[in-house]
């Protein structure tokens, strides 16, 4: 997906988000989800990616704001999700909106429920680097 997100649009710039807005269901940092990230991209040879963190706010405009701030405000920004809040946010901002389709059998509050309780499918479901972040974390 990142490989297409570079190839239309020539920059991809992945944001990290985190904060009370997420609900308490982090398993990981958002230095070590930055390097799940960074670990997975390397595997793909991808290195044309940059990785953010914005940490959520009270207002979604104002969360919008900060994620257009660190990805420099592009003057052809498109944003890409599978959730459609962030898709129609962006889309009443005037920012273009790429819809990614959601991978089969990978949930992300199913995985992370998977994770916490060490069920051992979790593994078969991230690329092999995700998973030595995560079990380096559980040491």
């Amino acid at each position: 997906m990142v490989q297409g997100m570079i190839k239309i649009n020539g920059k991809c710039v992945i944001v990290i988000c985190h904060g009370k807005k997420m609900g308490g269901e982090d398993i990981l940092s958002p230095s070590e989800v930055r390097e799940a990230l960074s670990v997975a991209l390397l595997d793909n040879d991808i290195m044309d990616a940059t990785i953010v963190e914005v940490e959520d706010t009270d207002r979604d405009e104002e969360w919008a704001d900060k994620i257009l701030e660190v990805a420099e405000r592009p003057a052809d920004a498109v944003v890409w999700s599978g959730e459609d809040a962030i898709l129609e946010l962006f889309a009443n901002l005037d920012i273009k909106t790429k819809k990614i389709s959601k991978v089969p059998g990978l949930v992300g509050h199913e995985l992370r429920t998977m994770i916490k309780s060490n069920h051992p499918s979790w593994k078969a479901k991230v690329p092999e680097g995700v998973a030595q972040v995560i079990n380096a974390k559980a040491r």
